[in-house]
């Protein structure tokens, strides 16, 4: 985390097994790695935990995209929503010298799609790809090279658009942005 500027981007991709642990009233999250055992949560890594990791840095962006069942407990009460770009500019604010905490998760409460038909991808990685590819020749014709991390959710959950009981969630992954009334700071993701 020594270094890490407001310039600096982290961008943390998963693709796994997710888990939720109700015993005791705990309900968080968990990323099951490939090793895990199903009973044994000493295996898991917490949302909470993953959350506090990343939190850490003290500038610069950090964008999650998380491909598991229940990944949007992440972003528990602090997801964005939007139908539109116009949408998403009204919740969000723009430039790379704000702290950005965001995720961008393929499902909330529900269990994720597996595999699309005919491919390796899941459902959601098919359509973030696609959201990136959009989203990179709308900044190509603005001649940008930079474009929001929130783009890419708004093509990826059009893409996913009432396919599935899961849907993609969006939002910080932090606390400090929850009933603030102001502006999420968006990501730019400079994928050059």
């Amino acid at each position: 985390r020594q270094g890490f500027n407001y310039k600096d981007q982290l961008i943390v991709y998963y693709s796994g097994h997710g888990i939720v642990d109700l015993e005791e009233g705990k309900q968080d999250g968990y990323w099951a790695f490939s090793d895990a055992t199903a009973n044994d949560g000493q295996t898991w890594l917490s949302n909470n935990e993953m959350k506090n990791l990343l939190s850490g840095f003290s500038d610069g962006g950090v964008y999650l995209l998380v491909d598991s069942c229940f990944s949007g407990r992440l972003v528990n009460g602090n997801t964005i929503s939007a139908t539109s770009f116009d949408t998403l500019k009204q919740r969000m604010s723009f430039g790379n010298s704000e702290k950005s905490r965001l995720a961008l998760t393929s499902a909330g409460e529900f269990p994720a799609p597996d595999t699309a038909n005919n491919s390796s991808h899941s459902e959601f990685a098919l359509a973030v790809i696609k959201g990136l590819d959009k989203s990179l020749g709308e900044a190509a014709q603005q001649g940008e090279s930079n474009i929001p991390g929130s783009l890419v959710y708004l093509y990826a959950s059009l893409e996913l658009e009432g396919k599935f009981q899961a849907e993609p969630q969006f939002g910080s992954f932090t606390r400090e942005f929850v009933g603030s009334g102001s502006k999420v700071p968006d990501i730019l993701l400079d994928l050059k």
